[in-house]
């Protein structure tokens, strides 16, 4: 896990996008922003520990946080939507991501791998957004096999 953003910079980034700094949203935003992969709501909640917030108080933290764009949805892979932070628009992650089997872990796909639609191809002006999600094992997962 990476290191965890300092609080005070989580209450500027809430207070940025017009929300009310609460101990949900701060615990909730640090957690995530130190995640170095994609976490689905249970592991969020498993994250955050003891002291973390309950399993409804952080869901309802994770949809307020996704409408402030702070956090976004970029896997829904078997039904479990996975949750990345997202401090400035540019961290959208509106680019493909890889499943493992293996480990579970949603990852970033570089763009040397990622189809791209041409923009001389006639349907360059009607895809206006798109999720791609790649499944198999991971690098990582095959070195260790």
């Amino acid at each position: 896990m990476s290191t965890e953003m300092p609080t005070d910079e989580v209450k500027s980034l809430l207070r940025d996008r017009g929300l009310r700094v609460t101990q949900s949203r701060v615990a909730v935003l640090r957690v995530l922003s130190a995640s170095k992969h994609a976490v689905s709501h249970s592991e969020l909640v498993e994250l955050q520990g003891e002291d973390g917030c309950d399993a409804s108080t952080t869901f309802r933290t994770l949809k307020t946080l996704v409408e402030a764009k702070l956090a976004a949805v970029v896997s829904k892979v078997d039904g479990i939507d996975r949750y990345v932070f997202t401090k400035t628009v540019e961290d959208r992650h509106e680019h493909a991501h890889f499943v493992c089997d293996t480990c579970d872990e949603v990852l970033c796909l570089p763009e040397s791998v990622v189809p791209a639609v041409q923009p001389t191809d006639r349907w360059a002006q009607s895809v206006k957004a798109a999720q791609v999600q790649l499944r198999g094992e991971c690098p990582d997962c095959i070195e260790t096999s």
